[in-house]
């Protein structure tokens, strides 16, 4: 008669879970925000049967950088490290003005930087910039990342490829592994790619578009399934590659892992100022300049405001602490670095109104910040700049706050005001609450994935 022992080692033996090659840049310890969507796939997917394997680069570019978040993954992930270069960002970084210990860059460096932007190199740069940067400034990662990829295939036996965007380079890789292979191939846009809210931004010529729609199609085409962070995206990218069956377009949300606010201490105390906090980057469309023109006006009409509060930017925030020295913001506004999650999330229930900027432009309707899955748990309210759309949406659904849709200052004044005599009145122990939306549930959501892997491989297998 087996022991146990051995009955376990058996069935352990003859069971083996599917695999899943996930390509993606942002990985621990990079902290970028997009990082998140692939830790908790790594997380969750084993639950429903399929064991992760992660192609990332080794080093690589990023504003923050956070090795806690490392420990969060099982240690027995295979985890996959192509060396890696990028000559436009290693430029940038040896060119950039250099800051002092509080972040800030001196008048006199800004000054220099300006006139380098303005003079005859610059120009020639960006121009070698553009010409060597389609899909993205990452492409010179691509070999590297290919026989790196095609070595963890080989090794843990795997039986889909997924990449994960942006940047958009990593589409190309797992185009490329899927056709030397044979592998099934699935994108994930976690943002768009030639369809971006921000790619006008580029400003590339027109024949640099074809050749990056080439890229896109290319990918697509080879795609058994193209997931997205939002239905808006799956259904911008059906629309313009109908060449697929619009069942190939799913979506799969970002949200929240209950396990990360396990923890959380919540605050008990009334805030000794009204405290509003930003989480992220801006960049783009999502600047804060109307915000602080709003800003501006309110403190000036209303001396106890301006006695009584705090505005708090945690992320990479370039250059917009410069525009408020000298003004009457100055002393309000404070701008922190990237910090860790688990000290960034009770932050969020210390403070008493939630910021979120994405800008009026109607191209990011379809946008739903990760940041914002955060904020609705939280309970607290939230001032959104923001279009109509999937972001507006959702702060009306979940009563969570104000979304301003366009350059209105009155009302965004009204709101201030209001949220401002609910801190000056309080009174007692603070009420703080984790309410997760079961749209929103990290788990259920990798349990979709699992749903499509599934589905990717059985028709592969039947064809």
């Amino acid at each position: 008669m087996l022991k146990p022992v051995f009955l376990h080692r058996f069935f352990y033996d003859c069971y083996k879970m599917k695999k899943v090659l996930i390509v993606s840049y942002v990985f621990p310890p990079m902290a970028a925000v997009g990082g998140f969507r692939v830790v908790k796939a790594c997380k969750f997917l084993p639950l429903y049967d399929w064991q992760p394997v992660v192609l990332t680069v080794q080093g690589g570019f990023n504003y923050a950088y956070d090795e806690e978040s490392l420990k969060q993954l099982d240690s027995s992930l295979p985890i996959y490290r192509s060396k890696y270069f990028s000559p436009i960002q290693w430029w940038d970084s040896k060119t950039q003005p250099t800051e002092n210990s509080s972040g800030a860059t001196s008048a006199k460096q800004s000054s220099t930087q300006i006139q380098t932007d303005n003079s005859l190199s610059a120009k020639i740069k960006k121009y070698i910039k553009t010409i060597i940067s389609i899909p993205d400034i990452h492409n010179f990662w691509i070999p590297f990342a290919v026989l790196k990829g095609l070595q963890a295939i080989k090794n843990e036996k795997v039986d889909i490829i997924l990449s994960t965007s942006p940047p958009a380079s990593v589409h190309i890789i797992g185009t490329i592994l899927s056709y030397l292979t044979g592998k099934p191939f699935v994108m994930d846009y976690r943002d768009l790619w030639t369809q971006n809210e921000s790619y006008h931004n580029r400003n590339l010529p027109w024949e640099y578009k074809k050749v990056d729609r080439f890229y896109e199609k290319r990918a697509i085409k080879r795609a058994s399934a193209i997931v997205s962070a939002t239905t808006g995206f799956s259904n911008a990218l059906f629309d313009n590659n109908r060449y697929k069956k619009q069942e190939q377009f799913r979506a799969i949300t970002n949200g929240v892992d209950a396990d990360d606010f396990s923890d959380i201490q919540f605050p008990t105390t009334k805030n000794e100022k009204f405290t509003i906090l930003h989480l992220g980057s801006l960049y783009g469309n999502r600047n804060p300049n109307f915000f602080f023109e709003v800003l501006h006006e309110w403190v000036t009409q209303n001396k106890e405001v301006k006695d009584n509060i705090k505005v708090l930017f945690i992320g990479n925030t370039p250059g917009y602490e410069k525009s408020l020295i000298g003004t009457v913001l100055e002393p309000i506004v404070q701008f922190e670095k990237h910090i860790p999650q688990k000290q960034i999330l009770p932050k969020l229930w210390a403070s008493d109104l939630l910021l979120l900027i994405l800008g009026f432009d109607p191209g990011g309707k379809n946008v739903m910040p990760a940041k914002l899955y955060e904020y609705i748990c939280t309970k607290r309210p939230i001032l959104g700049f923001l279009p109509e759309g999937m972001a507006a949406d959702a702060i009306k659904k979940y009563n969570r706050g104000l979304a301003v849709t366009s350059e209105d200052k009155d009302k965004t004044i009204l709101f201030l005001n209001e949220q401002f005599q609910i801190w000056k009145n309080q009174s007692g122990e603070r009420v703080s609450q984790f309410d997760l939306p079961p749209e929103y549930d990290r788990k259920e959501q990798n349990k979709k994935l699992a749903d499509i892997l599934n589905n990717v491989l059985s028709i592969n297998k039947n064809d």
